[in-house]
């Protein structure tokens, strides 16, 4: 599946794009109006998806199983059915009661089979990249066909999800007087320190300053800096882990320092140790882990494990706008025991960050399926419905 982001300044426009680039089969997965905030123009965003001609999906083993098994009888009664045919005129009546016998039986087996409540509910959350095991312990209490209505189940499946995606106290969000962000490259980071810089300096008229050690990425400096001018907040470069204590020191009169930090590969683990230490020494701190949402749940544990080093105190999840499915979510809080604080969800400054809501996450889950679509949607909106939807408006 091909999937594309395109913007424009009006609907018209963005579908327009879509339409150019993808052909009128695209299907539009997601749309949002993008106000532009401190930093960008008004636009309209579209999330737009290709999918390439495939056949169906290949049933799963114990389906084919099944099948096959299905197959064998139906052959084995047809030849009983052919004997007794053969043999009808011996036995009239016995035979024939024989013979609507297995008429019946042959009916019964030919009626497709249905799947147990819990076992559909496993597969929808396997198919949304929840962890198969975490899934099956999510649905264990759901009850067997015709027991409870689809509405009773979809609530008591969405509800455990909420209990499995944990937030952070209202109460403690906010605390700390330093804030770090770690994570590996490219979840953004200095973007979503910027949005947590922003609401303080905006909304609690707080006096901020920044701090980075990212000195490994070019342009990371001036990328921060570029949001401290805005701001009005001074930027502090600190080359080791070891002079973070002291740049911290003497910034006594900020209400709060926000602390940018590299993103490393697999050979940073020195680097994330030494971090960790400094991290550490900070008094009245909050290190907050980043994990983008379309995370695969394999890298999740193996970031988990690398960068418990850094001791993160919650979770932001980033980037949900461009994640199809959001499933991982829930294996970023089982490995690594943390609850999520923030979400983000786009780039502008501060906008694009929520505070975490477990009942609103476990909506998105249940609503993305792996190819981005609802799965309870009756229809499929195409570039082409989209762009008559939009000729509609104006």
């Amino acid at each position: 599946m091909r999937v594309q982001r395109f913007s424009g300044a009006t609907m018209q426009e963005a579908l327009a794009r879509v339409k150019a680039a993808l052909g009128p089969d695209a299907v539009v997965v997601a749309t949002r109006s993008i106000n532009g905030g401190i930093f960008r123009a008004p636009e309209v965003e579209i999330t737009a998806a290709l999918e390439a001609a495939t056949s169906e999906a290949a049933p799963s083993p114990a389906v084919e199983r099944l099948e096959t098994r299905l197959q064998a009888l139906q052959r084995e009664i047809g030849l009983i059915r052919g004997v007794v045919d053969d043999r009808r005129g011996s036995d009239r009546a016995a035979l024939a009661r024989l013979a609507a016998g297995i008429d019946g039986l042959l009916a019964s087996v030919a009626r497709p089979v249905g799947q147990p409540s819990a076992h559909r509910w496993v597969e929808r959350l396997v198919a949304a990249e929840v962890d198969r095991p975490l899934a099956e312990r999510l649905v264990a209490g759901i009850p067997a066909d015709g027991a409870q209505d689809a509405a009773a189940q979809h609530r008591a499946v969405q509800a455990a999800l909420a209990a499995a995606l944990p937030a952070i106290n209202p109460s403690q969000r906010d605390r700390g007087r330093v804030v770090a962000v770690v994570g590996p490259t490219g979840v953004g980071k200095t973007t979503t320190l910027a949005k947590l810089a922003a609401a303080a300096a905006l909304g609690r008229r707080e006096r901020i300053a920044f701090v980075t050690l990212d000195t490994y990425r070019v342009g990371a400096v001036d990328h921060l800096r570029h949001y401290a001018e805005l701001l009005g907040a001074s930027v502090h470069v600190c080359r080791a882990p070891s002079e973070l204590a002291g740049v911290c020191a003497r910034l006594g009169r900020c209400d709060r320092i926000f602390i940018d930090t590299p993103g490393r590969g697999r050979d940073g683990g020195r680097l994330l140790a030494r971090l960790g230490r400094a991290l550490g020494e900070l008094p009245s701190r909050q290190v907050l882990l980043c994990l983008a949402a379309a995370t695969r749940q394999a890298e999740i544990v193996d970031l988990a494990s690398r960068l418990a080093v850094t001791r993160p105190t919650a979770l932001v999840v980033t980037k949900l706008d461009e994640a199809l499915a959001l499933g991982a979510m829930l294996t970023a809080c089982a490995v690594t025991g943390l609850a999520i604080a923030w979400t983000t969800a786009g780039q502008r400054v501060p906008e694009d960050l929520e505070p975490a809501d477990p009942g609103g996450l476990a909506q998105a889950v249940l609503r993305r399926s792996a190819f981005g679509e609802c799965p309870d949607a009756g229809n499929t909106v195409t570039a082409d419905s989209r762009m008559q939807e939009a000729s509609s408006w104006a």
